[in-house]
């Protein structure tokens, strides 16, 4: 900022004091003087700081540069274990750390072949130079320490020197709000009417929706979003100009099709979907001669119970479809039946190959606990490491998996890509099934192919008996689907409504009965961040609470933690508690069941999020002996905003508790959102799959103008 001051010294006496540092500075020339910022170095403390004082004559630190040798950079270690890359390094040690911010390649250069080496150079850069910087240049913001990471892991360890020089490059981080660089960008002199704020927003729409979960936007869409992103103040023509000269860029894999945008890896995953599909039920199956026979003496023999009318269909369309998929309700079975179809195969085709997989580690724990049968996650499956990497899969035609038979529990959760891969894995003559919930949250990711396949006819069964007719969590939720909620459904055992009159009392309320409930109880929300009731912000809000250690490094020993990617050590989604941490070493994450876990601490900061909040859309594959659910008008926050509590949101949370359902807030939201669907995502896979299938007779009602427009 142009009206800093800027002092050269050292730090001394930094204390940790809640969210903030504190301690004073000792300039190189002058008296010192107390200090205070978001964030500061752990191994540094010679610096160059920049900032303002206060009326209480504090200096707020915004901006510090490290005043310290390449040498200090490394570990004691590093010599022995790194001797290529320290004897390129070694004519340079002397210098300023500043020479690598400002040429960060030199880091490629001296590390070339070292991957461990660059590693850990470049995490230690972002520990102590970019993340802190971070935190106190966009500390207005209010931005998470994740999105913090994703700033780093998008522009590199030198990203608070490039933001500061070309604020629109946060753009490339999608988490991170348009208003946060646009603000940026307007105060250091960027005109409104510019082609490079044309060009950021153009860019910030195309990112959100590529994580939106629609396979395209209209030109019409695409034009009216940044519209709306640049204040309404440019002409419409300009903006679409702009639109179309970034189509052309071939760096952004955008493809147009009359007035329709694609991704184009999208693109040819819903046409590879749909051709896959036609190949592999194509392949003739066959049926046992006497199965109704075989599930009797099964059952007379205690080995199956009795199937019900909708068990037993389900078992005979399994030999009659090479693709089948089956859905049901929560407490309908689905699982068992998953189990019981297992019981029928291995009698009747001894030695045949069976794969069960599901989205989640959870979800994956869950059924093979069910089914007595292995079970992994379907990136497991695959063979695919971190989802970065989530477009390279290791089976597929030409190297199939060996299975007879793939099952896939918790479907709806399938977003396009996986469902590709899934199908491409596979030879022909492997039988499919797909198993899910078409009530709950769409995938994270796009598409929804699941919900799809079933409003095309392909063949499906669906269980309808409810085995915990007893559970009032699941008669709400029944209700919640039917759009008939009234406060009588709450009045019940088993589910405790706390009404509240404001966010602030919410957020009380629900620590009350975190703690209550030992810890135990899950806090679901739709919300991520810019909201109090967001996960961002309620599970800072949860810690300083809770367990205020180490709040300034955003976790600390004792916390709940999940995991937000996939890799080798653990599963998206898995939950876990902090055992030790130790921000210069190994930090010990213990899972269930009995895993242990050990992680550097760049590696926790940008693989775990804090977890006594979680979103809904993280839950789905999951559940608990109880949940607590805060329900208040976000509009109360962010005027205009809508609520993000609708049909399958709200029903997809509270199918998460098996015994006992916490509402904190406004039950009004539930009864109202009930009624109200979520917004439709937009796919061209329907389409594409009646176009392959069109004149097979596959399809049920196949006709032209039953095709989606567009």
């Amino acid at each position: 900022m142009k009206d800093n001051l800027n002092y050269s010294g050292h730090l001394t006496k930094i204390k940790s004091k809640g969210l903030e540092k504190t301690g004073w500075f000792q300039p190189d020339q002058g008296l010192p003087f107390r200090i205070r910022a978001r964030a500061l170095p752990t191994v540094f403390r010679n610096l160059i700081i920049e900032g303002l004082y206060t009326t209480e004559s504090v200096f707020i630190i915004n901006r510090y540069r490290l005043l310290a040798p390449i040498s200090e950079l490394l570990p004691s270690h590093f010599a022995s274990g790194h001797p290529i890359a320290f004897q390129r390094m070694s004519p340079h040690l002397d210098d300023n750390i500043r020479t690598l911010i400002e040429c960060p390649e030199l880091l490629d250069l001296w590390t070339a072949g070292d991957k461990q080496a660059f590693v850990l150079l470049k995490n230690s850069l972002i520990e102590q130079y970019t993340v802190p910087n971070l935190s106190n240049y966009l500390l207005r913001f209010e931005l998470s320490r994740k999105m913090l990471h994703e700033i780093c892991d998008t522009l590199g360890f030198s990203a608070i020197d490039r933001i500061e020089g070309q604020p629109y490059l946060l753009n490339r981080v999608p988490s991170v709000p348009f208003r946060v660089a646009d603000m940026l960008a307007l105060e250091a002199g960027i005109a409104a009417n510019s082609p490079s704020r044309i060009g950021a927003a153009v860019q910030y729409v195309y990112m959100q929706y590529l994580n939106g979960g629609s396979s395209y936007i209209s030109g019409d869409e695409f034009v009216n979003r940044v519209y709306a992103l640049l204040g309404k103040s440019l002409p419409k023509d300009n903006i679409r100009l702009e639109i179309e000269r970034f189509a052309q860029e071939q760096d952004h894999e955008l493809i147009c099709r009359g007035n329709l945008f694609f991704d184009r890896h999208l693109y040819f995953a819903e046409i590879q979907i749909a051709q896959r599909l036609a190949d592999l039920i194509s392949c003739p199956v066959s049926k046992p001669g006497d199965l109704s026979g075989t599930i009797r003496i099964l059952s007379g023999a205690g080995r199956l119970p009795e199937l019900d009318e909708d068990q037993h269909e389900g078992i005979e369309r399994f030999f009659e479809h090479p693709v089948l998929l089956v859905r049901g309700e929560a407490g309908t079975g689905k699982s068992s039946w998953i189990a019981y179809l297992l019981i029928v195969l291995q009698t009747l085709l001894p030695g045949i190959h069976i794969k069960l997989a599901a989205p989640t580690g959870k979800a994956a724990r869950q059924l093979e606990a069910v089914t007595g049968h292995p079970a992994q996650t379907i990136h497991s499956l695959l063979g695919k490491g971190r989802e970065k990497t989530s477009r390279i899969w290791y089976h597929h035609k030409r190297n199939p998996l060996n299975a007879d038979v793939l099952i896939i529990d918790e479907a709806s959760m399938v977003n396009e890509y996986l469902w590709r891969d899934l199908l491409w894995s596979v030879e022909r003559g492997t039988r499919l099934v797909f198993v899910g919930d078409p009530n709950q949250l769409e995938p994270i990711g796009p598409g929804r192919p699941f919900l799809d396949m079933i409003s095309l006819g392909f063949p499906t069964v669906t269980l309808q008996r409810n085995y915990r007719n007893d559970s009032a969590i699941l008669s709400l939720a029944r209700a919640v689907l039917l759009g008939e909620v009234d406060a009588s459904h709450l009045e019940v055992a088993g589910i405790q409504t706390i009404p509240t009159e404001s966010v602030e009392e919410t957020k009380e309320t629900i620590v009350r009965l975190y703690l209550d409930k030992v810890k135990q109880y899950p806090v679901i929300t739709m919300y991520r961040e810019q909201y109090s009731l967001g996960t961002d912000r309620l599970n800072e809000y949860m810690k300083q609470r809770i367990n205020p250690v180490r709040m300034a490094d955003g976790m600390g020993e004792g916390d709940p933690v999940i995991q937000m990617t996939n890799t080798s050590r653990a599963d998206n989604g898995e939950v876990g508690l902090i055992r030790s941490f130790h921000p210069s070493r190994s930090s010990c994450i213990l899972f269930e069941p009995d895993k242990e876990v050990h992680y550097t601490f760049p590696e926790l900061m940008s693989e775990m999020e804090l977890a006594y909040a979680i979103t809904t859309a993280k839950t789905q594959g999951s559940q608990y002996e109880g949940v607590i659910i805060p329900l208040t008008d976000i509009g109360l926050e962010i005027p205009h905003r809508q609520s993000m509590w609708y049909k399958n949101s709200i029903y997809t949370a509270l199918t998460r508790a098996r015994k006992e359902l916490v509402l904190i807030g406004d039950p009004y939201i539930l009864i109202t959102g009930a009624q109200r669907k979520g917004t439709p995502r937009k796919t061209m896979l329907v389409k594409r799959i009646q176009r392959v299938f069109k004149g097979s007779g596959i399809l049920p009602g196949e006709n032209e103008n039953a095709l989606p427009k567009g």
